[in-house]
């Protein structure tokens, strides 16, 4: 409720403050505890993340975990969805609190789409041909685009199944994540830090000692 009416980064402060939800929750903690963030690596969105992942799925030693060669972030920031998100993108990178706003603001844009029908299928490319009884399809997600690639055998059985999603470019090993936590040492600073990339199962926080 009340979104609607935040067109600036102010408006966003101003709303959170105001409202006793989980999302204004989310959007003052991140306030409370912010910090400046250093480039955490390359975003992608569109076609050059279609091609990326393309490029990814269809290499011979490919490895879920580790889907690129180098820092790749892919989510509501980088897609750009929400208005708000789409002009104010390199700012929102700057701080730990400007992800958390971009989660937000990508839900809003995410009800938009549903209440006026206007993510409708066929109005994007969500699926291509990478040879006989091969493809790759697209599911865009809330915390980014997941994508699949499908080999069939003579039959039509799936003889290989493989995807990568949000979570696997945040979380590998080097990516966007790993960049954020370096020099954060504060518990609660972390996980802010790591709710900002949206990751879609239950996870631990543990460091090397020598960290």
């Amino acid at each position: 409720p009340g979104l609607d009416a935040v067109w600036s980064a102010d408006d966003l402060a101003s709303w959170a403050e105001q409202e006793d939800n989980h999302a204004a929750a989310i959007i003052r903690d991140g306030l409370d505890h912010d910090h400046p963030v250093s480039a955490v690596g390359k975003r992608l969105a569109g076609q050059e993340l279609v091609d990326a992942a393309r490029t990814s799925l269809g290499r011979e030693q490919f490895d879920a975990l580790c889907p690129g060669d180098e820092a790749v972030e892919v989510g509501p920031l980088a897609m750009g969805r929400d208005p708000l998100v789409d002009r104010h993108t390199d700012q929102l990178a700057r701080t730990m609190a400007g992800r958390l706003q971009a989660l937000v603001l990508d839900t809003r844009q995410i009800i938009r789409a549903l209440q006026e029908e206007a993510d409708e299928p066929g109005e994007e490319t969500q699926a291509w041909h990478e040879g006989t009884r091969v493809g790759t399809g697209r599911a865009t997600t809330a915390r980014g685009p997941v994508f699949h690639r499908v080999t069939l055998d003579q039959d039509d059985r799936v003889l290989q199944w493989r995807a990568v999603a949000p979570t696997d470019w945040h979380f590998a090993p080097q990516g966007p994540v790993a960049r954020t936590l370096q020099g954060r040492s504060a518990s609660h600073s972390a996980q802010l830090a790591i709710a900002g990339f949206d990751p879609c199962a239950p996870w631990t926080l543990e460091r090397d000692a020598e960290a």
